[in-house]
């Protein structure tokens, strides 16, 4: 087993301090060093300190379990408050910010209209692409990814139930109904019975009752025009549709641990032929598998290739090539207007 000597408990250094470890967990400390820069080069930043854990793990048999996440994501911050590794290497899937700013006058404000200033990469796609990610730690990676293609990214678990998927719902049918677009949902969650039967299955289900209802209900949304007409999703062309992206049962059945939890996976692959007709009753007592057990290269290449699978890449770079000229003028434009109102 490796040694750990960061406390989980108790005083720890505070603010920006070196990181001295003990000799024993240089060799961990050595490892998770090397982690962070590989993951840099492979453009899989940021990583989680969860993920990392699953990553000694995989890496090293026999030298890290999961009792060991605690002590290895000390380390983690330890590493960042001694600058062994850069701040935003590490994804935090448990902060939120709602940050309270704003500028100091006019001036202030034009120099930073180009860094918010961009393109919707959305534009002249005929089907949007949408990432639904239960694990928040690998959300900033998945959103970061999504972001640069044009791709909104979300994530909520069992308890945002009808709330969240109306408002999936209001903007697969307003791009339909106003650009003409279809939207696919890529659903990314932990493989188990209860974040498929409770989080995933139930929202896309809330998802298309809202959009096309169901035997019992016939109740949709609907767009309405200036004149008043309604235009709800079965009037037009565009589709809403879903692929599970992952954790499928063959990405899990690599990843778990016991005979027993494989042979549970193997029936239930063959119990149907998707989650939404296999037996979920054939995982029961299985261990959970999170995504963050997932390679995040594994992971960038899957978000990535669904995404530009789907997307015309070639429409996405003319857009971005427009807007990389369209922010050089605007920058030539404000400046001259900074400085007329500096005088």
């Amino acid at each position: 087993m490796a040694y750990l000597d960061v406390p989980t408990r108790g005083v720890v250094p505070k603010g920006i301090v070196p990181y001295r470890p003990h000799r024993k967990t240089r060799k961990t400390v050595d490892r998770i060093i090397d982690l962070y820069r590989r993951m840099k080069a492979a453009d899989a930043l940021p990583l989680g300190p969860r993920t990392v854990g699953y990553r000694l793990k995989e890496n090293y048999v026999g030298e890290y379990t999961k009792k060991d996440f605690p002590a290895v994501g000390n380390i983690v911050k330890r590493l960042e408050q001694a600058g062994e590794i850069e701040w935003e290497w590490v994804a935090d899937g448990a902060a939120v910010t709602y940050e309270a700013d704003g500028w100091s006058g006019p001036t202030e404000f034009l120099a930073d209209v180009p860094s918010f200033y961009h393109r919707d990469r959305r534009e002249g796609q005929q089907t949007v692409v949408e990432i639904y990610a239960e694990a928040r730690e690998t959300l900033s990676l998945i959103h970061r990814l999504g972001t640069e293609r044009g791709v909104t990214v979300y994530s909520g678990g069992g308890s945002c139930g009808p709330n969240l998927a109306r408002k999936v719902a209001v903007r697969a049918v307003r791009r339909a109904v106003e650009r003409g677009q279809s939207t696919l949902i890529l659903g990314i969650c932990d493989f188990d019975q209860a974040g498929i039967r409770n989080v995933l299955r139930p929202h896309i289900e809330h998802v298309s009752a809202f959009l096309y209802g169901t035997a019992d209900n016939k109740q949709v949304l609907a767009i309405e025009d200036d004149a008043g007409a309604l235009t709800r999703m079965e009037d037009i062309a565009p589709t809403v549709s879903f692929r599970h992206l992952g954790l499928t049962p063959e990405m899990a059945i690599g990843l778990v641990e016991t005979e027993q939890d494989r042979e549970r996976i193997d029936g239930y692959i063959a119990s149907g032929s998707d989650i939404w007709d296999r037996d979920l009753d054939l995982l029961e007592h299985m261990q959970k598998i999170e995504t963050e057990a997932l390679d995040p290269v594994v992971l960038r290449d899957l978000v990535v290739d669904a995404i530009e699978e789907i997307i015309d890449t070639e429409k996405l770079a003319a857009v971005v090539e427009e807007e990389r000229q369209e922010l050089a003028e605007l920058n030539s434009c404000l400046g001259e207007i900074s400085r007329g109102w500096r005088r």
